[in-house]
């Protein structure tokens, strides 16, 4: 058995990739999962735990001190020994670092680093070459999807909507325009639907798609509205579909759409601006073939003819072999 920390900020997106690589080790080593919150407290004063960690000697009494000026209500059985430390997101960054430091465990991190130095974590997993020697990298986040075989006779479209974010800005009508293009070309094309929104999705976009999915009942096999009641039925929507669409504000639906290894569409808005690791992610998919990244516009000449390639390895199971070494000490 080993005894895990888990240290999550609570962002789905984030949890997602340290719960999805943690899933992938169950399949090989017996876990306990120790969860513990990183609710950081003033953002000035991680500035200030970024240079601490960095250039001062840390022992226990130190650490002890720093995660309770840094962080709230942090609790953390002292008393028992744990094999390794995970986590993903910038402001679990400092906590990942003190515990480990303070339990001399190894400590593996997804995330861009913030200031921090990179020998401060066994491994960074890492979608960017930064040059780091202890640096796993991979095309997409380790996220542990088992590929199952498709239950439903027919085609399917999956139409996955999110919201707008600082790097896709996405309109209102953008969003139901996405929706209105699509089930037009899955009416031409023979296809049946299956549509879901998330929790950043505008209570008035779900209003209108509601009342478009009423008048075309027959194409949607299944609709999720998630301010109405959201339901976990991604995996489900994925296994069953031939071609899915995403629009490109989430990472996380991005990355399990590709290793779904279905047919990826994502969308963009026509306001953009994308900051530098979003921009290299979503260069390297494209470029790759795992997915084709389009405009709403280009929606109306689809042709779904478009070439794609899967993604011939696991991320998840990638990682697992750079570091089973040193979590099976």
């Amino acid at each position: 058995m080993l005894n895990v920390i888990l240290v999550t900020d609570k962002k789905a997106g984030h949890e997602s990739i340290s719960r999805g690589l943690l899933s992938y080790i169950q399949k090989k080593h017996d876990l306990k999962i120790n969860e513990v919150y990183a609710k950081r407290r003033i953002k000035v004063l991680m500035k200030i735990g970024v240079y601490l960690v960095n250039f001062l000697p840390l022992n226990k009494a130190i650490i002890s001190i720093l995660i309770k000026i840094l962080y709230k209500n942090i609790e953390i059985d002292k008393s028992k020994e744990y094999n390794f430390l995970i986590s993903t997101g910038g402001d679990t960054a400092l906590l990942n670092i003190l515990i480990s430091k303070y339990f001399n465990i190894p400590n593996f991190y997804c995330s861009s680093l913030r200031g921090l130095k990179p020998n401060h974590f066994t491994n960074i997993v890492s979608i960017i070459d930064n040059g780091f020697k202890n640096e796993i990298l991979v095309d997409i986040a380790p996220i542990n999807i088992d590929i199952e075989e498709k239950e439903l006779p027919g085609k399917f479209f999956s139409i996955l909507i999110g919201g707008a974010t600082k790097n896709y800005n996405f309109t209102n009508d953008e969003f139901y325009t996405i929706v209105e293009k699509l089930t037009f070309l899955a009416e031409k094309k023979n296809f049946k639907i299956f549509l879901t929104t998330s929790r950043r999705t505008p209570i008035e976009v779900e209003t209108k798609i509601k009342l478009l999915v009423s008048q075309k009942k027959e194409l949607f096999e299944k609709a999720v509205f998630y301010n109405e009641k959201p339901e976990k039925v991604v995996k489900y929507f994925l296994k069953n579909s031939d071609v899915v669409f995403c629009t490109e504000d989430s990472g996380s639906m991005i990355t399990e759409s590709v290793l779904s290894k279905k047919k990826v569409y994502s969308i963009f808005s026509k306001n953009k601006n994308l900051d530098k690791i979003f921009t290299i992610f979503m260069n390297n998919l494209t470029k790759k073939k795992y997915l084709v990244s389009l405009s709403v516009e280009d929606i109306d000449n689809l042709t779904l003819d478009e070439k794609f390639n899967e993604i011939d390895y696991s991320p998840a199971q990638r990682v697992y072999d750079e570091i089973k070494k040193v979590i099976c000490k």
